[in-house]
């Protein structure tokens, strides 16, 4: 199972999804929609239950008011690689932080483009709550 989720899952072929209008593979054993453990826990920032069930809600900040940052194009999609990504592998972080040393920001090749950027420029982010794209640590002191 961790060699399939390290690689980032388990990938066939897109024509074996479906079989006419059904999935390739059924679902053989329950599948929760609504999951009681969720719809039970709190926001630690807000104290609001969280729901349980999927729902599709605009892009929020940690306070759960709605973030409208029109004058900024991209949105910001925090990632962390596999690697290091557990408590069973943080032995291992001196040697994976030589992998990857510095943060990269992913972004589309057309918006790229459109930016002038090519590989290994480097970028500053901001955004409507951060204009200046400070990190925490310069912020908080």
């Amino acid at each position: 199972m961790v060699y399939v989720l390290n690689r980032g899952g388990r990938y066939e072929s897109f024509g074996k999804a479906h079989k006419g209008k059904y999935l390739g593979h059924k679902l053989k054993n329950i599948f929760h929609i609504y999951v009681e453990r969720v719809s039970t826990t709190k926001n630690s920032i807000t104290g609001k239950r969280f729901i349980g069930v999927p729902i599709h809600e605009p892009i929020m900040d940690i306070k759960g008011n709605p973030v409208d940052d029109k004058e900024y194009p991209f949105h910001l999609i925090t990632f962390k690689e596999i690697f290091a990504g557990h408590s069973r592998t943080a032995e291992h972080y001196l040697s994976h932080l030589s992998l990857l040393p510095e943060n990269k920001v992913l972004i589309n090749s057309r918006n790229a483009q459109e930016l002038g950027l090519k590989e290994d420029d480097r970028v500053w982010l901001t955004s409507k709550s951060n204009p200046k794209g400070s990190s925490t640590w310069e912020t908080a002191g």
